[in-house]
This record gives C-alpha cells, sequence and structure tokens, in this order.
C-alpha cells in the first residue's frame, strides 16, 4: 500500500495580522491556507477510499510554518509521495496552475498536467503548467528539494485573479459540503 502525505501550506488565520497568504475581497480577507487544507482532507478522503496510506502533515494544522518539519514528518514516515498544496498570487492578469517537481520526477507531473489541462475547472495551466526545481533559481523550492521521496508542490490557480479566485470559491464550498469532485 502507497503511503502519502499531504501538505496544506502556509499557516491559518495570520494573513489580517500582516503574516500568512491570502488576498482581501469586498472588505473581507481570505486565507490561503483555508482552502489548502479543504483540498487536503478532501484529496485524502478520496485517497482512502481507494485503499491508500494517507497523511496531512501535522504542520499544516499548526499556527507556524516550518518547512523542515512538514519534509521531515514525511521523509520520518517513508512516504511514498508528498503533495504540498497552495494557491498562487501575482499580478491580477497572471492565472492557471502549474506543478513544480524535481528534474527526475517528471512523469507524475506530466500527468497532473495532462490531467488539469482536461479537467473541466476552468482554471487553465500557467504556461505549460510544469516548473522544475532547480537549486539557486527562483523555483528552489524546499518541500520538493528535500523530501527523500518523489515530492511535488501544486499552485491551484492565483487568488489575485478574478477568474481563478472564482474557482477557489467553487472549490471551497463543494469541498465543504462534502461532495465529491470529479
Amino acid at each position: 500500500m502507497a503511503t502519502v502525505y499531504f501538505d496544506a501550506g502556509h499557516t491559518r488565520n495570520t494573513f489580517d495580522r500582516g503574516g500568512g497568504k491570502g488576498v482581501r475581497r469586498n472588505g473581507r480577507s481570505y486565507e490561503e491556507h483555508d482552502s489548502n487544507i479543504d483540498i487536503a482532507e478532501h484529496a485524502e478522503k478520496i485517497l482512502k477510499s481507494h485503499g491508500f496510506d494517507v497523511h496531512i502533515t501535522s504542520q499544516s494544522y499548526a499556527s507556524s510554518e516550518s518547512l523542515t518539519s512538514r519534509t521531515n514528518e514525511a521523509n520520518r514516515a517513508n512516504a511514498d509521495l508528498l503533495v504540498s498544496i497552495h494557491a498562487n498570487a501575482g499580478a491580477s492578469s497572471a492565472n492557471g496552475a502549474c506543478i513544480f517537481h524535481w528534474p527526475t520526477s517528471e512523469d507524475f507531473a506530466n500527468i497532473w498536467a495532462n490531467q488539469w489541462e482536461d479537467a473541466d475547472t476552468g482554471v487553465g495551466l500557467h504556461g505549460n503548467g510544469k516548473h522544475a526545481v532547480r537549486v539557486g533559481t527562483w523555483t528552489n523550492l524546499h518541500m520538493v528539494r528535500e523530501a527523500a521521496m518523489p515530492a511535488y508542490l501544486i499552485e491551484h490557480g492565483f487568488m489575485t485573479n478574478d477568474h481563478d479566485f472564482d474557482y477557489f470559491l467553487v472549490v471551497k464550498k463543494t469541498v465543504t459540503a462534502n461532495n465529491v469532485l470529479r
């Protein structure tokens, strides 16, 4: 049985206090972490129903962020796969989802990008949807680089883009209602 670890990027309830990640729209704050944890918990349920041994890093529920603790937890468990779930931010014109991967672990990234492109999300791919993690560049992501197993960081679109943001709200409502996304 394969062991999968999900990590919900960033921390809860910190955006309004000047930390964390998120956006403010119509006077309301939307924490990136809230969407990340909803997606991780939903994916956990789906994979468990298919017989996978699935865990969410304990740091996903912490009030402070330690990338080392998150990665080390999956490493200690000898996980077969680590997926860190995020939402991107940038210029309001930036849009699309993407996956970051180690250069030698491109197979899953290709499958994910092809499936995402075929999915009925309304959110396209950012560029070709795939970014290889390379030390010394902007793609040098700790969790992907330091994991002892294939690891990926997925950005499910841009919270700063109106269209992508609307998708996040739909996903959050659907996941919260415990419906199965297909």
